[in-house]
């Protein structure tokens, strides 16, 4: 289970929706709990092409799932993620093999 944070709950920014769509997109089994979302474990999540929306978070989030995706993520706007943590994509491809692109 992913626990919202006392600072989400507070601020009333709550991005568990788009990630429970997100993990239905790549085919992992999820349910939303009052405080927060119960995520059953898979080796890999499933490739494919995911728009981040806008919300850096899910930027985030989509680049972290594709180091253990089965096939290549590409993820649309992902430059939002500068929003969140300026210079990510810098730093995360000094570590990572091609699994991410961005459209």
């Amino acid at each position: 289970i992913v626990y919202y944070s006392k600072a989400e709950r507070e601020k009333g920014k709550n991005y568990f929706p788009a990630l429970a769509k997100m993990l239905e997109q790549m085919q992992v089994y999820s349910e939303q709990a009052d405080q927060g979302i119960l995520i059953e474990g898979e080796e890999h999540f499933h490739g494919g092409d995911y728009d981040a929306e806008g919300d850096g978070r899910m930027a985030l989030t989509f680049g972290i799932a594709g180091l253990i995706a089965a096939e290549t993520i590409t993820i649309e706007n992902a430059d939002c993620a500068n929003d969140v943590y300026p210079g990510f994509w810098d730093e995360f491809h000094k570590y990572t093999k091609g699994q991410v692109r961005f459209a």
